[in-house]
Order: structure tokens, then C-alpha cells, then sequence
């Protein structure tokens, strides 16, 4: 996910990460970081 999508659309990339989805967050097409959801 481009950081930009990241920003405009926050809580459905967040929900992705919840539903058990590993986000790959880009920086100009490169990976920068990894959300997951946390584990109880």
C-alpha cells in the first residue's frame, strides 16, 4: 500500500490488518514497513 493510501484511507487499511492481512506499506514503490494486527 503506497503511504499515500495509507494516509487518505487510514481505517480500511487498518481494518486489511485486522482481518489478518499483512500490509506492506511503500515509500515510492519501496517497502518501508509491515502493519499487522497484534496478537492477544
Amino acid at each position: 500500500v503506497p503511504v499515500r493510501d495509507l494516509r487518505n484511507h487510514t481505517a480500511e487499511v487498518i481494518e486489511r490488518a485486522r482481518s489478518g492481512e499483512r500490509v506492506i506499506i511503500t515509500v515510492n514503490g519501496t517497502p518501508a514497513a509491515t502493519l499487522t494486527a497484534v496478537e492477544p
